[in-house]
């Protein structure tokens, strides 16, 4: 019996010791959102604009990454995806605090949102004339002092002319993306 014991504890000792010498997992790490872009996804595909770093020459005009401005209370962005020149552009009319929900539809006057591949004037106005247009446009962040904004946003582009399939954009967010300010 005195052996039997013996033996039970020295087993008990080395799966105690065995089980404490195994690696513990560890959580994968989150991965960090890039800051200073626009992403979503554009008919359930990833869309990412590039940095205000970046530019391409489109049809003589200069066409930047990303590019947010407040001027009073408007705030204008363009974020472009350069290599398929994609862009999401728009403006919207702020309110005080600017941290908030902006939504709005065509025709509305609070503002605009639109999506247009490739990027030139004739689709901008084809757009504006054969679709109509409801966005959301969530501001969490609006820091003043660093001159950078964050939030989320979402826009539906329904065809009238033509039928056709409308363009859905969901989990749309930007992060810390640098605003310049005009009087």
């Amino acid at each position: 019996m005195k052996n039997a014991t013996k033996i039970l504890m020295a087993v008990a000792i080395s799966l105690t010791a065995l089980n404490a010498c195994k690696k513990k997992d560890t959580p994968a790490p989150t991965p960090t959102k890039p800051t200073g872009v626009m992403m979503a996804k554009v008919n359930g595909k990833t869309w990412q604009s590039d940095p205000s770093t970046n530019f391409k020459i489109v049809d003589g005009d200069t066409l930047r990454g990303i590019t947010f401005q407040v001027q009073k209370d408007s705030l204008t962005m363009i974020a472009s995806q350069l290599s398929d020149t994609s862009v999401i552009f728009g403006f919207i009319t702020l309110k005080q605090p600017r941290v908030g929900s902006y939504s709005g539809a065509s025709g509305g006057s609070t503002g605009l949102m639109l999506y247009v591949k490739p990027f030139n004037i004739l689709n901008i106005l084809a757009a504006l004339q054969t679709t109509t247009t409801n966005y959301t446009f969530n501001i969490t962040k609006f820091d003043e002092v660093n001159k950078k904004i964050s939030g989320t946003y979402t826009l539906t582009m329904t065809p009238i002319i033509g039928g056709g399939q409308a363009t859905t954009i969901t989990e749309g967010e930007f992060t810390d993306v640098i605003y310049t300010v005009e009087p």
